[in-house]
Order: structure tokens, then sequence, then C-alpha cells
């Protein structure tokens, strides 16, 4: 049996339909490895306001009030607490502990907040 090679015809449909695949294919990459990038920092930027929330009620830090920071390690990441009184009964000596941190100066910035309560340590003596 003899072969017969490819026609003219049927390359140019191949070659066509490689250059309609592989651009989208490209792109396809290049999305899910942007996406990738963002969960990780992300996921850094939890960490972060986990420990420093972690911090804050472990020293008492938190009992100063409103403060703001950056981290010593990381000084692209900045951390902001805000405290306010429970709301829902004010009689609770409980304080409400919010912490965000976010990331500015990336591509695409990153912000994560922690919220937490915390018993009010003057009241709770007495």
């Amino acid at each position: 049996m003899r072969r017969h090679p490819f026609t003219f015809a049927e390359v140019l449909v191949a070659v066509l339909v490689v250059a309609l695949v592989v651009p989208v294919a490209v792109r396809g990459i290049a999305l899910a490895r942007r996406l990738v990038g963002d969960d990780v920092q992300l996921e850094w930027t939890v960490r972060l306001a986990d420990e420093k929330l972690n911090e804050l009620q472990v020293t008492g830090e938190w009992e100063n009030g409103d403060s703001e920071g950056t981290f010593a390690d990381e000084p692209e990441y900045r951390w902001v607490l805000r405290t306010e009184s429970f709301e829902p009964d004010t009689s609770l000596p409980v304080t409400v502990l919010r912490l965000t941190v976010s990331r500015t100066d990336a591509v695409r910035p990153t912000e994560a907040t922690l919220v937490a309560l915390a018993a009010n340590p003057t009241v709770m003596e007495e």
C-alpha cells in the first residue's frame, strides 16, 4: 500500500489550529501563575496578621488603644490595630481588637483583617 504525503491544505489547517491554540494556552498558564502568586501573598499577609495579633494580646500592648506600625523583617507590610468596646453589651469587660495588615507597594495590593475579643484586665480585677 502506498502512503500519500499531506496536502498543502492539510498543512495549512494544522498550522492555523496551532496558531489559535498556543496563544490561548500561554495566556491560561500566565493567568494561573498570577493567581498562585496572589494566593501566596494573601497567605503570607494573613500569617503576619495572626502573628501580630497574638503578640499584641500576649504582651498586652492592645490595652494602649489604637496603634499602627510596620514589621521589622517585612517593611513593605503595614499593620493597624483598632480597638472598640463590645457593642451588644457594653457592661461586658470585653474589647474588640481589629488588626489589619496590608501591602500597598505590590502590583496588586493585599489586605487581611483579623478580629478577636479580649477581656479588659482592669475591669476583670474588680
